[in-house]
């Protein structure tokens, strides 16, 4: 299942998650940390949110990396940085997975 959304993702993204989405169900709680703690627990596997500030998702990245799931921006840095700038988050609960959904990811533009 896929935690995704959509209101702050580019055109083409958006399209190709919705006509031929790489996952059978997709949600969005409306809270991201809520969001990363069910990708933490592996309820749900694949994360993705167009704009993000570290207010809105600082917690849950904290315990999905302490669940050994991934997280990176669109352009593969570290969501943690020492500014306040909104980022473009993806991650998943484990290694394999993060590499399968970044290249999807990269290749849907």
């Amino acid at each position: 299942m896929g935690l995704i959304d959509f209101k702050r993702l580019d055109k083409n993204k958006i399209l190709a998650l919705t006509t031929d989405p790489p996952y059978r169900s997709q949600r969005s709680f409306g809270a991201s940390a809520l969001d990363l703690c069910w990708i933490a627990a592996n309820r749900c596997q694949v994360y993705l949110h167009g704009k993000q500030k570290l207010w809105d998702h600082a917690a849950g990245l904290l315990i999905l990396q302490n669940a050994n799931g991934c997280a990176e921006t669109f352009t593969g840095e570290a969501v943690f940085e020492n500014n306040l700038q909104s980022k473009t988050i993806i991650a998943a609960s484990q290694p394999k997975l993060m590499k399968q959904w970044t290249t999807y990811l990269d290749c849907i533009g």
